[in-house]
């Protein structure tokens, strides 16, 4: 048997205005569909960057067992130097 609790309505029950409700419904309906256009055009605009940036790189496909240039140099350092050197 379940229990039913029978009393006095709720504020939020009591103060609710549907007309109002569907304005603010519409509102954030509009609010939606500008924030949709703005990351449509943020797309756009990063899909124009990228199209670019890949147009000066080189593409290279490289196989296992290629030989390739390792760079060296003072910029690179040794794996014993740093925080993780042995003391």
């Amino acid at each position: 048997m379940l229990s039913v609790e029978l009393g006095e309505p709720s504020l939020q029950n009591v103060h609710f205005i549907e007309e109002e409700n569907i304005e603010i419904l519409k509102e954030a309906l509009e609010l939606a569909k500008e924030t949709i256009k703005e990351v449509h055009l943020r797309v756009e605009l990063y899909q124009t960057t990228k199209r670019t940036y890949n147009s000066w790189v080189r593409p290279r496909n490289f196989l296992i067992g290629d030989l390739t240039l390792r760079k060296c140099g003072k910029s690179l350092k040794d794996l014993g130097e740093g925080m993780l050197a042995a003391n």
